[in-house]
């Protein structure tokens, strides 16, 4: 890349960033003086908070939530940071009972933080400033129906899915800096800090991570560290962070049985959606752009081809592996059946397969991101104008289709009504 071309890079990075948390802010006001968010999950995490914010004030251990499913302790509960951070506010504010505005505070935050988030991880992989943002752009902007448990606006908001959205903030900067730690390129503490931190944010996608780190070590070397070397690494990045979890981990693990209960049929939930239905969904656009053009649909179609056409680039290859992977547990066992247990373990405890279309979402964002840097690889071929013309075309087109639509979602998410109709 030219000394030319990094200032222009960095300035339609920046005012693609600009755009989308513009558009959470002109929103944000109504949200944050508005009532109390109502339905689904809100309810529940707003309630969690509180109590966690009486305990803390208290000064009480155990932190027993009887008002949920059949009672659980929070302090053990596998969404521990979100709760913890929520109460702690409240308290900031004044107690238990400005549970509601630290929750909706923070929703605000990490909303605004999340492209950011999604931008430095995908930079931190080895995407260039302008791929990583249109990754960032397609995290943010991607739409699904509720019951598909993605990493949208309208599950964070409509379904309240509030850890879910301190997981996404956390998951991009995990997958970074534990696949460089692994591959010899990071640093020990920054993969272990990250890696814990969204296990305790969101454990299911840390879980996620696991075959993602191991694929990294055994199939997608970078540079000329030895199979041996990498494999070092991968236990101590496991050990060391479960070394940090500890004191969460081993108690939550004793408490998986009070945890419960969602509104979708059980089959669905707990074997997934079948490969049939998960392809037409996709190529249809119903898992990434809900009652829209299916944008992202097709821009994660070609990335998915221009990781085929690059699989020999490690990270080429770690993407096109974390596709294939999250294609294969959100179909399910509807198509892959029981095999799907023994594979990872964790399939056969986690509440469903479906769940895994939020690590679906996040990879083929990373294949968005993949097809734009290869389109720009190609134009870089050409006369500078051109190169330079297709920096900012890109980027710009992506937001052009995908805002309106997202611009909608926040805004009936912010108005602190649950959706009657998925």
């Amino acid at each position: 890349m030219s000394l030319a071309r990094r200032p222009l890079e960095g300035w339609i990075s920046l005012l693609a960033l600009l755009v989308l948390s513009g558009a959470l802010l002109w929103h944000a006001p109504h949200y944050l003086s508005g009532p109390e968010p109502v339905g689904d999950d809100s309810s529940s995490h707003v309630l969690a908070s509180a109590r966690v914010a009486g305990y803390l004030r208290a000064g009480s251990d155990g932190w027993w939530m009887s008002d949920l499913n059949l009672g659980f302790p929070l302090a053990h509960f596998y969404q521990l940071l979100p709760h913890v951070a929520t109460g702690a506010l409240a308290l900031a504010l004044g107690g238990p009972e400005h549970a509601a505005e630290a929750y909706k505070l923070l929703v605000v935050l990490l909303l605004l933080a999340g492209p950011f988030a999604t931008w430095f991880g995908l930079r931190r992989l080895g995407f260039g400033s302008v791929a990583a943002v249109c990754g960032a752009v397609a995290l943010a902007t991607l739409s699904a129906p509720k019951a598909y448990y993605g990493l949208t606006a309208r599950h964070y908001l409509l379904s309240g899915l509030y850890t879910l959205l301190w997981g996404s903030v956390f998951v991009p900067l995990a997958l970074a800096e534990g696949v460089r730690f692994v591959q010899g390129r990071g640093r020990l503490a920054l993969g272990v800090g990250a890696f814990a931190l969204l296990f305790l944010a969101h454990a299911l996608l840390a879980l996620g991570l696991i075959p993602v780190f191991a694929f990294a070590a055994l199939l997608a070397p970078n540079g000329d560290s030895t199979l041996r070397a990498r494999l070092v690494r991968l236990v101590l990045l496991g050990g060391a962070t479960g070394v940090v979890i500890a004191f969460w981990l081993l108690p939550q693990l004793v408490c998986s049985d009070y945890f419960g209960g969602w509104p979708i049929s059980e089959a669905e939930r707990k074997d997934g959606f079948g490969l049939q239905a998960l392809l037409s969904g996709w190529l249809h656009g119903s898992f990434t752009d809900h009652r829209r053009l299916p944008v992202l649909a097709v821009a994660s179609l070609l990335g998915c081809a221009a990781l085929l056409a690059g699989w020999r680039r490690p990270l080429q290859r770690v993407v096109l592996f974390g596709v294939l992977l999250f294609v294969v547990f959100t179909a399910g066992r509807k198509t892959f059946g029981a095999a799907l247990d023994w594979v990872f373990p964790p399939n056969a405890s986690i509440e469903g397969m479906m769940r895994w279309v939020a690590m679906l979402h996040l990879f083929l964002a990373l294949a968005i991101a993949a097809g734009a840097e290869k389109l720009f690889e190609f134009a870089a071929r050409g006369p500078r104008w051109l190169g330079r013309a297709t920096l900012a075309a890109v980027p710009g087109t992506l937001l052009a289709l995908t805002l309106p639509s997202h611009v909608a979602d926040l805004a009936w998410g912010l108005d602190t009504f649950f959706e009657p109709d998925a």
